[in-house]
């Protein structure tokens, strides 16, 4: 396998020639594993496609919801449903932060802006004072 003629010999004492079995994700069968790594495989062959994500976890979801880790079962999809909510709230943060800048620019009362901001956003009285608090400096 390896060449290691000319001025590449002397290297020879020092590596191993073993063979190598190359595999690639796409040569994986995920149905051929019984653990987490099924999963897992299913997982990195949809990564490039929202939409393939999506209907992977729909047609697994009760094997996705019951894997195994050490100390007990984990359900994924929780997991993928909280991060997402995460996002979620993070791209609303930055929205009303945004709204509540463009506001002050064009000077906008607080009271305006507060209530454009509640409105906008569907949010409770306490939720609108508490971005408002944050982002109104």
């Amino acid at each position: 396998m390896l060449n290691l003629e000319g001025e590449n010999a002397k290297f020879k004492p020092y590596v191993t020639d073993y063979e190598m079995n190359l595999i690639t994700l796409e040569d994986l069968k995920e149905e051929n594993c019984e653990t987490g790594l099924r999963e897992l495989l299913g997982f990195l062959k949809c990564r490039q496609s929202k939409e393939k994500m999506k209907e992977y976890c729909s047609q697994n979801e009760d094997r996705i919801r019951n894997m195994d880790e050490e100390g007990g079962k984990v359900d994924m999809c929780k997991a993928m449903q909280d991060w997402a909510e995460e996002l979620r709230e993070e791209g609303t943060s930055k929205g009303i932060k945004a709204l509540i800048e463009v506001c002050r620019e064009l000077e906008v009362t607080r009271e305006e802006t507060f209530v454009k901001v509640k409105d906008k956003f569907v949010l409770s009285q306490a939720e609108a004072e508490s971005y408002m608090d944050k982002y109104w400096t």
